[in-house]
């Protein structure tokens, strides 16, 4: 995605786990806002398209939104919920590690649906 796009993406999703979670709002927002922007950076320097590379990139991104947001209920909220990182948290990170390929080709396919239909859209109105 463009970074207009996949910003407003991030930020949009963000927003509805703030206000799904009830954490201090804005905190998901600059979450994914981050992970956006640096897979963006990564995304300049490396074209992978490797199953195993996604599902590994995809695993460190989850993990480092996991350890923030521990790190954020330590600190801020002084709570310490590092006992849940083996039986919650993990097992997050590794279901949506190896569905992220899945997903990735799924995304993919209908983004590329979308541009034809902008394409054709925009024949037409050339056309006329």
């Amino acid at each position: 995605m463009d970074v207009l796009k996949g910003g407003l993406l991030s930020f949009s999703l963000g927003f509805f786990l703030d206000i799904i979670m009830g954490t201090v709002m804005g905190l998901y927002v600059v979450l994914y806002l981050s992970v956006f922007f640096l897979s963006m950076l990564v995304s300049l320097r490396v074209y992978a398209e490797k199953t195993f590379f996604i599902m590994s990139y995809v695993f460190v991104c989850a993990l480092l939104e996991c350890w923030i947001v521990l790190m954020f209920y330590k600190y801020i909220r002084d709570l310490d919920l590092f006992h849940k990182f083996i039986s919650v948290f993990l097992p997050q990170v590794l279901v949506v590690s190896l569905i992220s390929p899945a997903c990735f080709n799924t995304f993919r396919r209908f983004g590329d649906l979308l541009n034809v239909g902008a394409e054709r859209s925009d024949k037409r109105a050339r056309n006329r």
